[in-house]
């Protein structure tokens, strides 16, 4: 508990935090969206609306009409998630879309998840995960005790790795794979996001609240809502998306963000940028 404590304060941006800009629906091609990816003054958003590139406040362009359920960015790569489990990567600076790029690149292409541990890019899937190593270069790992699974979220520190899934947790050492559940802690198994902070991991539960994983243990946090839906780790602190707001991890306290539930998390130029079904706020 002290360890866990200790990871939790060390480090702490003491920067006071503002809002830096609310981007209301008048400047964004529909509500609720799902995620972004900028270079510039360009934006990609997605949506269950579908996936559009533009600048807030100006016009928008249609890039599919299929429902996106996430958009990450890593080295200047956006990757837009779709409904059906494909994914599209694109070249936002030059303008360019790559179609469902894992289609023939991967033994199961389909798609739970996408996270990043350093420069790798990392996707979840069905009974387990690939990673992208290099420009064209993958590794898949589908290990028998998550057979019939679906990859929720992937997170880890060097060659470990942590999985979630809708039942519990699943951690591997890049030898053996050992399941996390009620047993261990855990009040609900059903895994929405990790996110790795220094050498702890922090996992978010579907009504279970949040908990800290270090040096083999599970600790439960308290927050202020229990129903997490995104993690992120911005300023050496965590943040939490819920269903109820979201907020961030100050000393031994959470001071509020945003209302009502939040739809995604995401740094952009050392900003923080939260989703609501209403729009976008950023903070700086």
């Amino acid at each position: 508990m002290v360890a866990i404590a200790f990871a939790l304060l060390m480090g702490a941006d003491s920067t006071p935090i503002k809002v830096s800009k609310e981007y209301s629906r008048q400047e964004l091609p529909f509500e609720r969206i799902n995620g972004i990816s900028v270079s510039g003054s360009k934006w990609i958003v997605g949506s269950m609306r579908g996936l559009y590139m533009g600048t807030p406040g100006s016009q928008w362009k249609k890039i599919s009409d299929q429902s996106i359920r996430q958009v990450i960015t890593n080295k200047g790569e956006a990757w837009a998630l779709y409904g059906n489990g494909s994914v599209d990567k694109l070249d936002i600076k030059n303008n360019r879309l790559y179609y469902d790029v894992l289609h023939g690149a991967v033994k199961r292409p389909w798609v739970g998840s996408i996270s990043t541990i350093g420069e790798k890019t990392c996707f979840g899937g069905s009974g387990g995960w690939f990673e992208k190593l290099g420009e064209k270069s993958l590794s898949e790992s589908y290990p028998a005790v998550l057979s019939g699974k679906h990859v929720t979220s992937v997170a880890g520190h060097a060659t470990d790795r942590m999985l979630g899934t809708q039942d519990g947790l699943f951690v591997s050492n890049g030898r053996d794979v050992k399941r996390l559940g009620f047993g261990n802690g855990l009040a609900d198994v059903w895994i929405t996001a990790i996110v790795p902070k220094e050498k702890s991991l922090f996992v978010g539960t579907y009504t279970g609240g949040l908990y800290a994983y270090h040096e083999g243990k599970l600790q439960q946090i308290d927050t202020p809502s229990k129903k997490i839906r995104n993690l992120l780790v911005w300023r050496n602190q965590v943040v939490v998306g819920t269903l109820e707001g979201s907020w961030i991890q100050e000393g031994k306290s959470w001071t509020p963000l945003t209302k009502g539930e939040t739809t995604f998390l995401t740094v952009v130029d050392n900003c923080l940028f939260v989703g609501t079904p209403v729009g976008v706020t950023s903070f700086g």
